[in-house]
């Protein structure tokens, strides 16, 4: 463990003032160990825990061309937040599109096109019992095929026309 430090001792050896350790101290930011502060743990807690949006450039802590020096932990945190902004935009995209019409539920469609399909297939296994009768005296071939396609024809329709989508 390091050496414990008082309040005053580490807002300055951090380049703040001791009322903005004071803050992080009540707002949980940092912890205090017997009333004194862990420098390297509360270094680590002061990264972690502080919002890069909030951040003030501190004294002595800048880098090139006086720009405050940039830190792991707010890449990070930056990074995450990017990440979740683009996640919430992608939802509230989603959401508009079911709203307007061009997204559908995909169980919904299933049910509805196995619905369609169960028709389709009722139809096509009744046709050789409604083609059978007509055409069983009919010898020729011209009208026979006639037959057929105008059948064929029919139940294309009613499979067009059935419900489910």
């Amino acid at each position: 463990m390091t050496e414990l430090i008082s309040i005053r001792e580490y807002a300055r050896r951090r380049g703040v003032a001791h009322t903005s350790v004071l803050k992080a101290v009540q707002r949980g930011r940092i912890t205090l160990v017997r009333g004194k502060i862990d420098p390297d743990a509360a270094n680590r807690a002061w990264e972690t825990n502080t919002d890069p949006a909030q951040r003030r450039p501190t004294r002595g802590a800048k880098g090139v061309n006086g720009t405050p020096k940039r830190t792991p932990e707010g890449v990070t945190y930056a990074k995450s937040r990017a990440e979740r902004e683009t996640y919430l935009a992608r939802l509230a995209a989603l959401e508009y599109d079911v709203k307007k019409g061009k997204l559908v539920d995909a169980d919904e469609v299933r049910a509805r096109v196995f619905a369609i399909a169960r028709t389709a297939r009722d139809i096509l296994i009744g046709m050789p019992d409604r083609l059978a009768p007509r055409i069983v005296g009919e010898t020729n071939q011209h009208e026979i095929h006639r037959m057929i396609a105008e059948e064929v024809a029919r139940v294309c329709n009613e499979i067009a026309n059935a419900r489910g989508l």
